[in-house]
């Protein structure tokens, strides 16, 4: 069942576009919208339909873009965070891989954190070593610098601009790491608003 025809106006205006905004994102003309907005006119149900997914869409386009400012990473990170040991061989690193379906780890000295390593460290070291000199190599001869670090308040906007370079980021509250956040893990802001947003209900109406 469709929502209420004279919803389309109040949605379109709460989204802050034209008619002939919504008319190009509907495949519909702008007079058609004008006079559906002024009750002048009964559109078809295929027609009805098309505008409210027209606008279902850009309205989950603008909570997305929402939802990257106001989630913070604390809320998606994944926790608690996979380490590898700097003295842990490829061949240890890699089986914990295909175990944890990781592509990736911390590398921690101890209690320092010292460097990352991913599928693609493990890839290049084959491609330029020995198979058998790679399987027993230590990480630490394979890995690159630590994953950057943002703290768990962060919203997850100021984040994917750092995914963009780097395959994880570390969350951190006070000193203590957290979670760790890919870009896979970025999707989760759609849990985060199904929760805090239940659907609402639509009210019928009738159509050609």
């Amino acid at each position: 069942m469709l929502p209420k025809l004279d919803e389309v106006k109040s949605r379109r205006k709460a989204l802050g576009i034209s008619q002939k905004k919504l008319a190009g994102l509907a495949g519909v003309s702008r007079s058609l919208i004008a006079k559906l907005e002024t009750n002048s006119l009964n559109p078809t149900y295929a027609v009805a339909q098309r505008l409210f997914n027209a606008l279902e869409r850009a309205e989950a386009e603008r909570m997305g873009k929402v939802a990257l400012r106001t989630i913070n990473v604390g809320q998606i990170h994944a926790a608690p965070v996979e380490f590898a040991e700097a003295s842990d061989t490829v061949q240890k690193v890699w089986e914990r891989m295909v175990e944890t379906s990781f592509s990736q780890f911390g590398v921690r000295d101890g209690n320092r954190i010292v460097g990352s390593v991913t599928e693609q460290n493990i890839n290049r070291a084959l491609m330029e070593q020995d198979l058998k000199e790679v399987r027993s190599l230590p990480v630490r001869e394979i890995m690159d610098g630590p994953f950057p670090t943002v703290g768990v308040e962060m919203p997850v906007a100021a984040v994917v601009p750092l995914l963009e370079h780097a395959q994880a980021v570390l969350t951190v509250d006070e000193e203590n790491v957290t979670g760790i956040v890919t870009n896979s893990d970025v999707g989760r802001i759609f849990r985060v608003i199904a929760r805090a947003k239940p659907e609402e209900k639509m009210g019928g109406t009738s159509y050609k």
